[in-house]
């Protein structure tokens, strides 16, 4: 299976940590963006006579398409006449990027937040809380572009740390700890995110405690931890009340579906990524942004589960979702590998190529993320027998995976096995050993015993040992391979009921079978010693 992007790996507009304003103030119906100084205006007057207040009354309905429109019209005034009302124009530039991120529009929305926070500083200075949060709003806008934020949330929580606002440093340590998992730097990461937790309890705050439980989990499931993860996330699903809010309670689920996703039990994952769904089509206020990372989310399951054109139904509805061109660029790629596994190569080839280009053009060279639609592009050349054209991409996702995760992150896994089977088509049969053992020592590191990833990766070693005639060393991989899938086949296979997830059952027990006969074979040519 292909390195495919969920919306809790990416840090884009659905990042699970933007805590701000999308967590600790979750919207309600009736909640009002920043008032002009004239007051609040829908109850001012019967009509509404003014860009800002048509603005309000249209972000109060959810009307996100014609709340920035009616805000853009409001700040072109304000721009004019900045030096004597610079009030209005600090508003007015908060009103248009809250707009813009209820659109899942971030990086639209980071000219503002940088302008907005320069005036605060000016006016009011870095100590006062209004300043801090400007902070984190434009290191929340900046997460989906390139560059590093931490020293934004770095600044606010030690600004929240000295006016003893426990609950907002909270939120600052643990936005601080999302940004240094996202660079790779997951000692730190996860440090800022226990200091998150510490803070929260001290606050004795309940709805900051669940939310850096849930963000400890996202933490943890960066680093690839992620039994950990699922932990962390199912303790703050317990502590959550009845009243919780559907997001809160989705984004929790979510969570707690991808951890199980990426230790293989794709049953229990679908079964909490479709709750979460469900609850996000309830809501109205704030949830398409959620929900298409949910959906994607649901699809890359169904991947994983062989229930190719259920998946491909999913992306094309998170596509037709999505408002973050990085947003629809993970899509797009996650799309094209499941094209690709339907064996339509040439559309597959070409959303691979471009998600894998826009990547670049958003986000720079130093994003695992983007790595990860190269590493998929190249699986689509190799499966083409293009091993020539697809080895480099490889080794260019593989030393961008090191600069940000680390060689030994489960993520890297899938590249080195897939890299490996490339160089030995091409005839590197030394250096491809050495990269299938590599593969599959972290995957056993990383995943639990009997993860379909390490089953692959043990047959592909054994294919190369058989090729080689050592089919001595090759046996006992391969009677772990068909112990592995004969687990799977025997109880009911976390891969699913459905007939897709049989035929891949049924394939994978067909090779192995073919490989256990062919190394015999091999065995009984061999001189006797």
């Amino acid at each position: 299976m292909a390195q495919q992007q969920g919306k809790r790996g990416r840090g884009g507009a659905a990042a699970i940590m933007a805590v701000a304003s999308l967590v600790l103030a979750l919207p309600q119906p009736g909640t009002a963006v920043a008032q002009t100084t004239d007051g609040p205006a829908a109850d001012a007057a019967p009509r509404l006579r003014t860009p800002t207040e048509r603005g309000i009354a249209a972000f109060e309905r959810g009307d996100w398409v014609e709340a920035e429109r009616e805000f853009t019209a409001a700040l072109k005034p304000a721009r004019l006449n900045a030096r004597t009302q610079r009030d209005t124009l600090l508003i007015s530039l908060e009103n248009l990027a809250l707009a813009r991120e209820r659109r899942g529009n971030y990086r639209a929305s980071e000219p503002l937040r940088a302008e907005a926070l320069t005036i605060r500083r000016e006016r009011d200075g870095d100590d006062k809380p209004e300043t801090l949060t400007a902070m984190m709003d434009l290191g929340y806008a900046r997460q989906t572009g390139r560059g590093d934020v931490s020293p934004l949330f770095l600044a606010a929580l030690r600004g929240r740390q000295a006016r003893d606002d426990w609950t907002g440093a909270s939120e600052a340590s643990l936005a601080l700890a999302y940004a240094r998992a996202r660079a790779g730097r997951f000692p730190e990461a996860d440090h800022a995110a226990g200091v998150a937790l510490d803070l929260a309890e001290r606050a004795k705050d309940p709805d900051a405690r669940r939310i850096a439980l849930l963000g400890f989990g996202n933490v943890l499931s960066l680093a690839g931890r992620y039994p950990e993860a699922e932990a962390r996330a199912q303790e703050a699903l317990a502590d959550l009340p009845p009243d919780a809010h559907p997001i809160l309670r989705a984004r929790i689920l979510g969570v707690i579906a991808t951890a199980r996703q990426q230790q293989g039990r794709y049953t229990d994952a679908a079964e909490a990524q479709t709750e979460a769904i469900r609850l996000l089509e309830g809501e109205v206020d704030g949830a398409r942004v959620e929900l298409a990372g949910a959906v994607n989310d649901l699809a890359i399951i169904r991947d994983h589960q062989l229930r190719l054109v259920d998946a491909e139904f999913l992306y094309r509805r998170a596509l037709a979702l999505a408002t973050d061109p990085v947003e629809t660029a993970a899509y797009t790629s996650n799309l094209g590998w499941n094209l690709h596994q339907q064996d339509r190569h040439e559309e597959a080839e070409r959303l691979l190529r471009q998600a894998a280009e826009s990547y670049d053009r958003l986000k720079g060279r130093l994003d695992p993320d983007g790595a990860s639609a190269w590493t998929n592009l190249a699986g689509e050349l190799q499966s083409q027998g293009r091993d020539a054209e697809a080895v480099p991409i490889f080794r260019d996702a593989l030393a961008r995976y090191e600069k940000t995760l680390g060689r030994t992150h489960a993520t890297v896994g899938w590249t080195l096995n897939a890299m490996a089977r490339s160089i030995a088509a091409t005839g590197g049969e030394t250096e491809a050993e050495r990269l299938f053992r590599e593969a599959l020592t972290l995957s056993e590191a990383r995943r639990p015993p009997g993860h379909p990833e390490i089953t692959r990766q043990s047959g592909d070693l054994a294919d190369l040992l058989i090729r080689t005639r050592r089919t001595d060393e090759a046996l006992p991989l391969l009677r772990r391979v068909s112990a592995d899938v004969l687990a799977r086949t025997g109880a009911q296979p976390e891969t699913g009921a459905g007939s897709d997830a049989r035929r891949e059952l049924d394939r994978d027990r067909r090779l192995f079978r073919l490989q256990v006969q062919a190394a015999w074979a091999a065995q009984a040519d061999r001189p006797s010693a």
